[in-house]
């Protein structure tokens, strides 16, 4: 029966039907070398339109939001709150080291992003994606420590989205941050014993009368 159907099929000249949704990724934010000024101007022009529009301003939409800084997750309640959140980008913001994003799922805010990273409540949290009308999604933009709102009612599902924003201490241009290590003055000490990593110090240079004036 499956051999006759593909025949078919095949014969008529027509695929079998896929699911809609399905289709070539989207990207939203912004990506390397791209002008932030100009990111942050054309998100805020198209909230304005899709909030204006009598057609589009009704239905819900995936929406990029970027913070000023980094936060502790349990201030993003307030800052995420009357919207449905599917997940938001994290890093440790050390100075002169490029450290790892993670994308972290966030259905309860902040338990989910306290419960699987970030238990010991680092400012870390420095975007999200949500979902809401193009009016609520103004009200988000509005809040203190929230950047910019981008929003992308081109995403029909965020599997098949890739999501740039820009970190909170990037203001002209996307570009790595820079991965040089930190000063040496509080790089970390590795204690060891007997061969085992025990635990990490964070030494600090000590002061002298003699080092003051010194630059």
């Amino acid at each position: 029966m499956a051999a006759v159907l593909l025949s078919a099929v095949l014969l008529s000249g027509q695929r079998p039907a896929g699911d809609p949704t399905v289709g070539d990724v989207v990207r939203v934010g912004v990506s390397q070398g791209q002008s932030i000024p100009a990111y942050l101007q054309d998100s805020r022009a198209e909230l304005a339109a899709l909030a204006a529009s009598p057609t589009a301003g009704q239905a819900e939409t995936y929406a990029l939001v970027t913070l000023r800084a980094y936060l502790a997750p349990q201030r993003l309640a307030a800052v995420l709150a009357g919207v449905s959140v599917s997940h938001v980008y994290a890093r440790v913001p050390l100075p002169r080291t490029q450290t790892e994003i993670v994308r972290i799922p966030a259905v309860q805010v902040p338990d989910d992003v306290q419960a699987l990273a970030y238990r010991e409540r680092c400012s870390c949290v420095y975007a999200g994606v949500v979902r809401a009308t193009p009016a609520v999604l103004r009200d988000v933009a509005a809040r203190p420590g929230v950047r910019v709102v981008d929003p992308a009612p081109e995403v029909r599902r965020v599997d098949r989205a890739v999501f740039l924003p820009p970190l909170p201490e990037q203001a002209d241009t996307v570009r790595p941050p820079p991965d040089g290590g930190p000063p040496a003055a509080t790089r970390p000490a590795v204690r060891r014993r007997h061969g085992r990593r025990m635990a990490t110090v964070v030494r600090h240079r000590p002061m002298h009368p003699g080092d003051q004036g010194v630059r």
